[in-house]
């Protein structure tokens, strides 16, 4: 008798002792924090730059800057509250592009979102695969461009990359064009035999 009322009392204890719990950021008090203001928008080759003035709030954390790419990709930038400007980057093309920018708190609690449209210049790749010129150089490839807006060195990575292609596809070209001239050559050599 006594093992059942140990049995009883541990199932009582079990289900009444559990209970649920709303687990919050520390310093969240559920109050979303003010609208962000837009001061300017500078369009620039490849992106923008979006000055505001973030809101007062004590518990501000960052903005967000939230757009979709030209290929309809969600990007987001994030600063920090003491930072006055969002730098968006990353388009190949000229348009126009909407960017939701919004404040978050320690709560993670969202402001009202301020829509801004940015216009991004031509990108700079543009400018350089003009002036691209790729040539065979002992032991591999010599590339030469003309970085007239001084782009970021990732780019030119890329275009690296993009030159050692066409230096491949050009040098298969080649390959290709002497191999037919050899066999023209054979044919016509059997030809006079």
């Amino acid at each position: 008798m006594n093992k059942y009322k140990n049995y009883i009392c541990l199932i009582l204890l079990v289900f009444t002792s559990c209970k649920e719990e709303s687990h919050e950021a520390y310093g969240s008090d559920g109050i979303p924090p003010g609208k962000v203001i837009i001061n300017s928008i500078v369009n620039k080759p490849g992106g923008a730059v979006i000055k505001f003035t973030a809101p007062t709030d004590q518990d501000l954390l960052y903005i967000s800057g939230k757009y979709k790419n030209e290929k309809d990709i969600l990007k987001e930038v994030i600063v920090s509250g003491y930072i006055d400007s969002l730098n968006i980057d990353g388009f190949g093309g000229t348009g126009n592009f909407l960017v939701k920018v919004s404040a978050y708190d320690q709560g993670n609690n969202e402001s009202e979102a301020e829509n801004v449209t940015i216009s991004p210049l031509e990108s700079p790749i543009h400018a350089i695969l003009e002036s691209f010129e790729a040539e065979q150089d002992f032991g591999g490839i010599n590339i030469k461009y003309k970085n007239p807006t001084r782009a970021k060195y990732h780019s030119i990575c890329q275009l690296k990359i993009v030159a050692e292609i066409l230096f491949l596809k050009n040098l298969f070209i080649l390959v290709k064009r002497k191999v037919l001239i050899a066999s023209e050559a054979m044919m016509q050599y059997q030809l006079n035999l």
